[in-house]
C-alpha cells in the first residue's frame, strides 16, 4: 500500500481509487497505525510548520523571534487537536459502521475507517493551510473570508467522495444512500464549520474584527 498514491488518487481518480481501496485486506488496527496516525499526523505537522514560517517570516508585520511559550503553546495545541481529530475519525467511523449495517450494507469496521479517513482528505488538506496566528494578520476579516470560502470547498468535496465511497467500501444500498450520507455529511459539517465558527468568535472577541 502506498499512503501517498491512495491520498493523491482519491483527490483526482476517487471512482477509481475506492475500488482499490476497497480491495486491501486489512485489520482495522493496521487500517489505524498505518494509514489514519500518519496521514493525520503528516497535515497536522504542515499545518504546524506554516503557522511558524508565517510567524517568522511573514509580509504583514515583518519578523518576529519564536519566543519559547509561543512555541510550546503551539506544540501543545496541535498534540491536543492531533487527539481530537483521531477520536473524531474512530467515532465517524463508527457511525458509519453502524449505520451500515441497519441499512442492509456490510458491517465492517475497517472499511469504514479507510472510508471515514480518505473522504475527509480535502478537510485535511485545507485545515494544514487554516492555522494561521490571528493576531499577525492586519485584515483579519479578509483571511477569515479566504478560510470561509475553502472550508466551503472542501467540505463539498468531503461530501462528494463520501457518496462516491460509501456503495463501494460498505455497499450501502442506492435507495438507503440518503440517509447515509445525510448523517455523515452533517458530521463532517461539524469538523469543517466548527472551527471557522471558534475562530470568529476569538477574533471579535479579542477587537480584530473591529
Amino acid at each position: 500500500m502506498n499512503l501517498a498514491r491512495s491520498v493523491f488518487n482519491v483527490l483526482v481518480a476517487p471512482r477509481q481509487e475506492w475500488r482499490k481501496i476497497s480491495l486491501e485486506n486489512l485489520t482495522s488496527q493496521h487500517v489505524f497505525v498505518m494509514t489514519i496516525m500518519p496521514l493525520t499526523a503528516f497535515f497536522l505537522v504542515m499545518g504546524l510548520l506554516a503557522t511558524i514560517l508565517l510567524r517568522t517570516y511573514g509580509q504583514t508585520t515583518g519578523a518576529e523571534p519564536l519566543e519559547g511559550d509561543y512555541l510550546r503553546m503551539l506544540v501543545v495545541n496541535s498534540v491536543r487537536a492531533y487527539g481530537m481529530g483521531l477520536l473524531f475519525i474512530y467515532i465517524l467511523a463508527r457511525i458509519m459502521q453502524g449505520m451500515s449495517r441497519r441499512l442492509g450494507g456490510l458491517y465492517s469496521l475497517p472499511q469504514a475507517l479507510k472510508l471515514s479517513i480518505y473522504s475527509i482528505v480535502p478537510l485535511l488538506v485545507v485545515k494544514s493551510m487554516q492555522l494561521l496566528p490571528f493576531f499577525r494578520i492586519e485584515k483579519v476579516t479578509d483571511s477569515i473570508s479566504a478560510m470561509v470560502a475553502m472550508n466551503f470547498v472542501a467540505s463539498i468535496y468531503s461530501i462528494y467522495l463520501l457518496c462516491l465511497g460509501a456503495p463501494v467500501l460498505l455497499e450501502v444500498p442506492q435507495k438507503k444512500m440518503s440517509w447515509f450520507i445525510l448523517v455523515n455529511a452533517s458530521l463532517l459539517m461539524l469538523l469543517t464549520w466548527l472551527p471557522v465558527i471558534l475562530a470568529i468568535v476569538v477574533a471579535n472577541t479579542i477587537g480584530y474584527l473591529d
